[in-house]
């Protein structure tokens, strides 16, 4: 007899045995009017339930989405304030709070086309919650105090080392669920039978795993090298196949343990690895027809399962499972509509644990040229403990940590809670030590927490300058101004150039006085992403086949004058970001009188004023053009012609002789506007084309 066969016999046997005696453990605390799709309990009173329809269920038609809070365990419920830009289908994936106040949502939208966004911020407790500009579908949130990670269900996932202000895609694929065992260690599922991933560095980077199965959640024991994902994809080659999977080696490798006779919904949460519970929807070789559900619960660290009744659901549905003293409770709910939310307690053996958990180690990376606040957790898990209070808190060793957080001590301490903590290293690593003295309710008690603070970038000690640069245009033309950046001579930019593959950045300015007309890659750089902020504009640009320079050029920034008077705006570059390798660096760039960019209004040309000659020298005709464009060349020197669509990818490109005429082919281009470059020596001059056939 195979050891698979044991394990689902004796599952089996375990469903007869407990599923009477505990279905009527379940009560009904609360009916939506409308489908539930997440609850989320932080403690014995305060929890959210979330309404909307998965993403991977849109064929039910789009539902309302809707949250609600409760502060006295599920007997009253608020609608909170959620933003009403949101279109289309989709659910809230996930909701944590890294204190009383403040909050992250992951929003899983199914209309991505109408840019909805990806990730809301509260910071009143729940009661009111905001976009971020994050688009995307968003499934599942983490911090550490290195990143914060968000998965997305349609796009590669996105990684913040800012506390959410801007996202990089640092993910390789749709992702499902992230989640950590500590401060440094995490996981990642993945939604279309990629391989999961991990991190061993707080979520900076991530690595390929085993596991490829599709799974709505994973769960991470805290302060264990444990990862736990009951998946609902296919498995084996089965199209429905559910098992059990764990990892033992901080989610590197994975292994089946259990397998189950119904398809699970995805999800699974637990208590430690003491107390697992997943819910179950259906038959796999009768999906979509026969609805078994329940919950199913185990307390050998997922080996056997029991049933415990409960409430049915389908796919892509995350309860939520707490710990009130010695007793445990599952929140769950169905998939009907109107929805009503249950509630499951089952004791845990007399366990009754007050216990403050936090990270052993902080790792606090500086990503940025000014000091970021990084959150560290600090949770309280066990009785609903009244008197919870930190007593008092300080730092001691690198003088390079401080307490940002700006509630004094002694202060309450709720269940779920915080410290913000800032870093401002020059040359890293650095090291201290976060004491904290605090009272569950049996007397003062003291711990510790190290800190280890690094600098993701090694140029972010060493500042660069902005190379003075300007533009001036009369109203109604266009300006043209270079980008370009004095390193510091610790970056040696010769050896690193055949490793440099790509680079990110922003630049800022005034939109009073300017606007945004284009942006222009260097030579030998393609284009690969570009968006417009208003008074910003962030591009990224990959390594074609370029050379060096000096001074640094990231291309070239066309502005339009806003007014018909003289004005001046200076140009900012907050950030700076090179590809080199396969890593992310982050350069400081600052500037001064002597070392900046500006940009600036001439005013109205006067009728009898001259035309620049650099305008003389090139004829571009005709425009509106057709299906050819001339270009006649009157300098003594040859010049490169390039034609860029509106979001600056170069389209199509000629070399005109000196003192000659050449032609562009059009006619294979879209109807629209498109710029022609021309670059003449160290000049360069632009015309806008429209073409009409």
């Amino acid at each position: 007899m195979s050891m698979r066969f044991i394990r689902v016999l004796g599952f089996l046997i375990s469903i007869f045995v407990s599923d009477a005696g505990n279905a009527q453990s379940w009560k009904k605390i609360a009916t939506f009017d409308g489908y539930i799709c997440f609850s989320k309990f932080l403690d014995a009173n305060i929890g959210f339930v979330g309404l909307g329809i998965s993403p991977g269920l849109i064929h039910n038609g789009p539902a309302p989405i809707e949250l609600y809070k409760t502060t006295n365990g599920g007997t009253s419920w608020k609608k909170v304030s959620i933003p009403t830009n949101f279109v289309g289908g989709g659910e809230i994936g996930d909701l944590i709070m890294v204190d009383s106040m403040n909050g992250w949502i992951a929003m899983a939208s199914s209309a991505i086309i109408f840019n909805n966004k990806a990730l809301w911020h509260t910071t009143d407790g729940g009661l009111t919650w905001n976009e971020t500009q994050l688009v995307g579908s968003g499934t599942a949130v983490r911090i550490t105090p290195t990143a914060m990670i968000v998965t997305d269900l349609l796009n590669n996932g996105h990684i913040s080392t800012d506390g959410g202000n801007t996202f990089l895609n640092g993910l390789f694929s749709s992702t499902n669920c992230v989640d950590f065992v500590d401060s440094m260690h995490g996981v990642i599922s993945d939604y279309r039978g990629q391989n999961w991933l991990y991190t061993s560095d707080g979520g900076l980077t991530w690595q390929n795993s085993t596991m490829t199965v599709e799974s709505w959640s994973v769960l991470g024991v805290i302060g264990t090298s444990d990862f736990y994902a009951a998946p609902e994809g296919p498995t084996n080659g089965m199209p429905y196949s559910p098992q059990i999977f764990r990892s033992t080696d901080f989610g590197v490798t994975w292994e089946s343990i259990s397998a189950l006779p119904y398809l699970v919904t995805g999800h699974i949460a637990g208590i430690s690895e003491d107390m697992l519970f997943c819910q179950v929807s259906v038959d796999g070789a009768a999906h979509d027809s026969i609805y078994h559900g329940g919950f199913y619960c185990s307390s050998d660290k997922g080996l056997m399962w029991s049933s415990i009744g409960g409430p049915s659901a389908e796919h892509d549905t995350r309860f939520s499972v707490i710990q009130i003293c010695d007793s445990i409770k599952v929140f769950g709910f169905d998939d009907k509509s109107p929805g009503s939310l249950f509630q499951y307690s089952i004791g845990r053996n007399g366990k009754s644990p007050n216990a403050l958990f936090f990270p052993n180690i902080s790792q606090i990376t500086q990503s940025s040229c000014v000091p970021i606040d990084i959150i560290i957790p600090v949770d309280v898990n066990g009785c609903a403990i009244l008197s919870a209070y930190i007593d008092s808190l300080w730092l001691t060793g690198s003088s390079a940590f401080r307490i940002s957080d700006m509630r004094t001590a002694p202060r309450v301490l709720s269940s779920v809670d915080s410290i913000l903590v800032s870093y401002a290293g020059t040359s890293g690593p650095d090291t201290s030590l976060l004491h904290l003295r605090y009272n569950l309710g049996s007397g003062a008690q003291d711990t510790t927490i190290q800190l280890i603070g690094i600098l993701a970038s090694p140029f972010l000690g060493a500042p660069s300058m902005l190379h003075r640069e300007s533009a001036s245009a009369y109203y109604g033309q266009l300006d043209s101004l270079t980008l370009g950046v004095d390193l510091s001579t610790q970056i040696n930019l010769d050896s690193l150039w055949p490793s440099i593959t790509s680079i990110q950045a922003t630049y800022t300015w005034d939109s009073s006085v300017v606007s945004f007309a284009s942006y222009l890659p260097p030579a030998g750089w393609l284009v690969s992403s570009l968006t417009s902020h208003g008074n910003a504009v962030d591009f990224s640009i990959q390594n074609v086949n370029s050379s060096a320079t000096h001074p640094l050029n990231l291309g070239t920034a066309l502005f339009r004058p806003r007014t018909s008077q003289q004005a001046a705006s200076w140009v900012e570059l907050p950030s700076l970001v090179l590809g080199i390798g396969g890593q992310a660096v982050s350069l400081c760039v600052s500037d001064n009188e002597d070392n900046h960019w500006a940009v600036k209004t001439l005013g109205v040309q006067s009728g009898v004023a001259e035309v620049p000659s650099s305008e003389q020298d090139i004829t571009v005709y005709p425009n509106p053009a057709g299906d050819e464009l001339f270009v006649q060349n009157t300098n003594s020197s040859e010049i490169q012609i390039t034609i860029y669509d509106a979001i600056g990818k170069s389209v199509a490109s000629r070399n005109v002789l000196p003192a000659s005429t050449t032609s562009i082919g059009m006619g294979s281009l879209a109807r629209g506007s498109y710029l022609c470059v021309s670059h003449i020596g160290d000049r360069i001059v632009t015309r806008k084309i429209n073409k009409v056939q």
